[in-house]
């Protein structure tokens, strides 16, 4: 595994070990594990990255993402998992919006 496809995955792992393992509800039996599952994140770091301008607003003209409430999106879905308590956390798809560094550091700070 080459030292970027690391990188790319440490996001994902740091947010399941923080908000995935141990919350154990007493609501299910024992021996049965609940998971949370979200896909596709598409966060972008709009303060650091900016959400506004000729470029930005060319972009979402041809794009359905809500790349500019991105991280909003993503924090209440996470508040919304913290109160399920699940077991595991799994995300798949693309965690950012063009892969850029920034918004891996953003998604691996995220809780």
């Amino acid at each position: 595994m080459h030292s970027h496809q690391r990188f790319a995955l440490a996001p994902a792992l740091a947010l399941a070990t923080l908000i995935g393992c141990g919350g154990g509800s007493s609501s299910h039996s024992a021996g049965q594990a609940t998971f949370a599952v979200m896909s596709d994140t598409h966060l972008h770091d709009a303060t650091t990255l900016g959400a506004s301008g000729t470029a930005f607003d060319e972009y979402l003209a041809n794009d359905r993402k809500m790349i500019a409430q991105s991280e909003e999106i993503l924090d209440a879905a996470l508040t919304d998992v913290k109160t399920q308590k699940p077991d595991f956390m799994m995300i798949s798809g693309d965690l950012t919006k063009d892969g850029e560094q920034v918004n891996h550091f953003l998604m691996a700070y995220k809780q």
